[in-house]
């Protein structure tokens, strides 16, 4: 048996790596299926949370929002991470929404508060994190927003947020107050048109610049990514719109989901192949000093895959991944000093449960957690040092069909939000 007793996964950041990737790889692997019966969420209760649990505030958490067929509720089931990597679930487990289709959760950067889109219902619903990681409603339960909110955003000063809305093609921006974290429309600009379809959005992490993906074309057949300049007041402008495909990639695609590179100027965009058996691809942009952005020269990189959803870039910043829905699979890459893309070896790995849906990181610790749409569970995976994903123990069921996925790392923060 391997002595884990040294490999202590919540030391504070910058004292864990005397550990490569490898040997965690190696440790996690002999420890986690040794608890592999810990953490099971089948038993999980939906009462009212007692906030006197007794777990240190500096505990990671992570939050994942199921959909339940026929219910009124969505639930919300509550994790920590023991030094193993492993979720073990909160008392009580789970937590419930206002309202059943939930869409996208947000934590913001002080971890006291963690919000959620709800597109049964258009609103965002609201709580606070509580000792020991325990959601509670905030006294203002629930704020409006335009049709189908699939996305929000916390800027990094934590005073303002940003909801797409995808059916009436807008932002919705929100004032965060600082007491109790409760948003309210921004009076300067509660709501701004940006185009049907708008998917998903990214803001950098000096908080001047948000870009937006649209996977609806505009008028004349176009798909766009629209750049924004963003005030001190937390307004939006619009300082550039581009066609989502480039000179070196002239296919029409559906620009789907972006993200931004955590220490450089870079941008990636996933867009969706629209045509049967046209590869996916993914393109690379750089962010010049006034936020808009230019290929970078080698972009984009294509990959064949069905039903892919879900892009995200480790907190490193040195691997993207993209979750596969169709062929319940994971994509991997890694981004090279030029920002340009290569694929892994293998490009891909099977998910350990069906339909991956999103991915969050555990920051520093090489470990990375995807809710499994039809299967019901949370999977967790191993970072190697090469960018590979390696499934640790069993997947950790879930009350329903996982939607969304946010974690907060601990310390409280940096935040890696899905």
């Amino acid at each position: 048996m391997v002595d884990t007793s040294t490999f202590n996964l919540s030391s504070p950041p910058g004292n864990e790596h005397s550990l490569t990737r490898r040997t965690l790889l190696m440790t996690l692997s002999a420890s986690s299926l040794s608890l592999a019966g810990c953490g099971g969420g089948s038993g999980a209760t939906t009462e009212e949370p007692n906030s006197n649990l007794g777990f240190n505030n500096g505990l990671p958490y992570v939050y994942v929002a199921n959909t339940i067929s026929g219910a009124a509720n969505a639930t919300i089931s509550m994790f920590t991470i023991n030094n193993s990597g492993v979720l073990i679930p909160l008392t009580p487990a789970s937590v419930r929404a206002p309202s059943n289709g939930i869409y996208s959760m947000a934590i913001n950067p002080a971890g006291t508060n963690l919000y959620m889109t709800c597109v049964a219902t258009n609103c965002v619903a609201m709580f606070s994190i509580g000792e020991g990681g325990v959601l509670f409603p905030l006294s203002t339960r629930t704020v409006a927003t335009d049709i189908y909110p699939n996305n929000i955003k916390i800027h990094p000063s934590g005073k303002f947020a940003y909801v797409t809305n995808s059916s009436s093609g807008t932002i919705s921006l929100y004032l965060i107050s600082q007491g109790e974290g409760v948003l309210s429309p921004l009076l300067a600009c509660p709501s701004l048109a940006v185009g049907k379809g708008v998917n998903a959005m990214a803001i950098n992490t000096v908080g001047n610049f948000a870009y937006t993906v649209n996977c609806t074309p505009d008028a004349n057949g176009i798909f766009t990514i629209t750049t924004f300049s963003i005030g001190g007041d937390g307004t939006l402008r619009t300082c550039q719109i581009i066609n989502a495909a480039t000179m070196s990639d002239p296919i029409v695609r559906m620009p789907f989901s972006i993200v931004l590179h955590p220490n450089k100027n870079l941008a990636y965009v996933l867009n969706r192949a629209i045509r049967t058996m046209e590869p996916n691809t993914i393109a690379a942009y750089n962010i010049g000093s006034d936020g808009t952005l230019s290929p970078v020269n080698t972009s984009p990189i294509s990959f064949i895959e069905t039903a892919t959803f879900d892009m995200q870039i480790d907190d490193t910043g040195s691997y993207i991944y993209v979750m596969n829905r169709g062929t319940s699979t994971i994509s991997m890459f890694s981004i090279g000093t030029d920002g340009s893309l290569s694929a892994l070896n293998p490009a891909s790995v099977p998910a350990t449960g069906t339909q991956p849906t999103a991915m969050v990181f555990y920051a520093g610790r090489s470990l990375a957690y995807v809710p499994n749409r039809t299967t019901s569970t949370i999977s967790t995976y191993a970072i190697g040092n090469d960018g590979q994903l390696t499934g640790l123990a069993n997947p950790i069921k879930t009350l329903g069909t996982p939607c969304a996925i946010a974690i907060r790392n601990a310390p409280a923060g940096p935040l890696i939000i899905s």
